[in-house]
């Protein structure tokens, strides 16, 4: 304040006092009054929605600005970033723009989306029934995405291109029905993931066109392998009978025959100079027919087997 003597008579001056604003405003006295605006969340920017108040000196919790947006949450105002919580942060009347993400369809809910993008939606996170990927092949199924393992179903599980990779298993036909495939490797093969009609894992029947004869079928005197092991007829007990055994066959069973003979073969039985064949099997060359006999089988549904004797020549 400076003092000023405008007036003098006699002994008396009369002083005058010169205010200048900024001291005018200091002691109260206000020359011009300013708008100040709420800035209930402390950010620096004010509301701009909200009445300003006329004042010479800033009131409490006010601004000279007028550009905050929200002026509820301190990370919404003009020189906030953008983040991705559902607010226009940084007051240009977007919400969350540049800042979402693309979610994936998860309807199976296996935690991989489809990589139908028409189905995808942008969030700030996977909501419910969305994945941050979209790596499934098929969202429809559960076991199919790119961390499950391959298995044997007709359905592409891995998610790699392929179905039932390296799953499915060879079967053999079992034209007998009796569970055994043939091991003949001409006969029909199928690669699948189960044994179709007709059809079974194992290759050890050694005749598929005969149910009697498998692994594990009891063996019978019937020239036939019905174990498939070793050979036809094999572990019978046989022998000859008749009102003269032919001399030096084993197994002839007589007034002039040895006894005890082993040796069944599928046609016949067979000595040094003698044959012993099935009707229906024609002898070797250097051998001639000289009567018919019978054979006795331990253990054969029908004992006795009609053969006919050849002697060599």
């Amino acid at each position: 304040m400076t003092p000023r003597t405008v007036l003098s008579i006699g002994f008396m001056s009369l002083v005058a006092l010169v205010v200048s604003p900024s001291q005018s405003e200091a002691q109260g006295v206000c020359s011009a009054e300013r708008a100040f605006y709420p800035d209930l969340d402390g950010d620096g920017f004010g509301d701009g929605s909200a009445a300003p108040v006329s004042a010479c000196l800033l009131p409490f919790d006010h601004v000279e600005n007028a550009t905050d947006c929200d002026d509820s949450t301190a990370a919404a105002n003009p020189g906030a970033p953008e983040t991705c919580d559902s607010i226009d942060n940084n007051c240009d009347g977007h919400i969350d723009e540049n800042v979402q993400q693309i979610a994936y369809r998860d309807a199976d809910g296996d935690g991989y989306g489809s990589w139908d993008l028409t189905k995808a939606i942008l969030a700030c996170s996977p909501p419910s029934g969305y994945a941050d990927n979209g790596t499934d092949c098929d969202d429809s199924i559960a076991g199919a995405n790119r961390s499950a393992p391959e298995v044997c179903d007709t359905i592409d599980n891995d998610c790699d291109g392929q179905i039932d990779e390296d799953t499915q298993r060879v079967f053999f036909r079992d034209a007998d029905g009796d569970g055994f495939g043939s091991q003949d490797p001409s006969d029909t093969m199928v690669v699948a993931c189960n044994a179709p009609a007709g059809f079974t894992d194992s290759n050890s029947d050694c005749d598929d066109l005969d149910p009697t004869t498998h692994p594990g079928a009891v063996e019978v005197l019937d020239l036939a392998n019905n174990d498939c092991i070793g050979v036809e007829d094999d572990g019978f007990v046989v022998g000859m009978e008749g009102p003269e055994g032919p001399p030096g066959l084993p197994g002839a069973q007589g007034p002039a025959g040895p006894a005890g003979a082993t040796g069944a073969t599928g046609e016949g039985l067979v000595s040094g100079s003698a044959l012993l064949l099935f009707p229906d099997v024609t002898p070797p060359p250097g051998y001639t027919r000289v009567g018919t006999t019978q054979l006795v089988v331990s253990g054969a549904a029908s004992p006795r087997v009609g053969l006919v004797l050849y002697r060599k020549d």
